[in-house]
């Protein structure tokens, strides 16, 4: 499975952005390789960034979404796509994980 989770830093010790769509970096992680790869958000200042973003995620094979509530556009994306969403803030991109993980897992 890959997590993306929304940060403000390129590393799993970045804490999670609160603009989902708009974050600096989308770290994703893989849970079958157990690696992280960080990407800076190509689309981080145009408009319509929600079914944007749902797109990237898709494109990258993600499953799980961690980060701040997404609005309505991004929402409806990752709903058309499949694309599930948990809220996580206040932590670092990897506790999201390891919280996200030892509930879901």
């Amino acid at each position: 499975m890959k997590v993306l989770v929304t940060a403000e830093g390129d590393t799993a010790q970045a804490s999670v952005c609160g603009r989902l769509a708009r974050a600096p970096y989308f770290l994703i992680y893989d849970t079958q390789t157990e690696q992280w790869t960080s990407y800076a958000n190509p689309y981080q200042q145009e408009h319509g960034m929600g079914s944007r973003f749902a797109q990237f995620a898709a494109q990258k094979g993600v499953q799980v979404v961690l980060g701040a509530a997404p609005g309505p556009n991004a929402k409806a994306a990752l709903d058309t796509l499949g694309i599930k969403f948990a809220l996580a803030t206040g932590v670092s991109a990897q506790e999201a994980l390891s919280q996200y993980l030892a509930t879901h897992a």
